[in-house]
């Protein structure tokens, strides 16, 4: 939604905004062993506009986890080859570039209580809360959609036009001006 408008005009200044909405794209590590759950989820989540990337086992996810890629989500598997879902979530909360990055267990044991205290923020039931992974993702990833509306204000002294642009720009979160 880019347009441009007026604000106010005179003579020797003009005064107009541009709306920039930009959505964020959120970036997701989904780790998750059992191949149809994990294209089922990648479709869903891509479906949301989102990027997904996927690994599926836990001595792949440390490489991930513990690399410099930014991701906003960490969708673990519990039961998983190598380090399980546990393990990666401790890893996760013991590195400083991941310990405020929200993190959801994915099982279909019973170990919500151990996955909390690991430090995940949400545990979801196989296969009954599949569905339910994309809410459960916008309401934990701040401002899922964020946009960054910023309203550019350009203003031009137009006696200084000839001689020097004077063009001046002006960065203020969109609904202020």
């Amino acid at each position: 939604m880019d347009h441009l408008k007026t604000v106010t005009s005179s003579h020797d200044t003009v005064h107009c905004s541009i709306e920039l909405d930009v959505a964020r794209s959120i970036r997701i590590l989904h780790i998750e062993d059992d191949e149809t759950i994990a294209t089922l989820a990648k479709e869903m989540l891509e479906e949301q506009g989102w990027q997904v990337q996927t690994c599926d086992n836990g001595d792949a996810a440390i490489e991930h986890i513990s690399g410099g890629v930014h991701y906003d989500f960490l969708l673990i598997d519990y039961d998983l080859p190598g380090v399980n879902g546990l393990g990666l979530v401790k890893r996760a909360r013991n590195l400083a570039h991941r310990a405020r990055t929200p993190i959801g267990v994915l099982s279909a044991s019973a170990v919500e209580a151990e996955t909390r205290e690991a430090g995940a923020d949400v545990f979801l039931r196989k296969p009954q809360d599949i569905g339910a992974i994309a809410e459960t993702i916008s309401r934990l990833v701040r401002s899922p959609e964020i946009e960054f509306g910023y309203v550019v204000v350009v203003c031009c002294n137009q006696l200084r036009a000839q001689r020097d642009l004077g063009l001046r720009v002006f960065l203020e979160p969109a609904g202020v001006a």
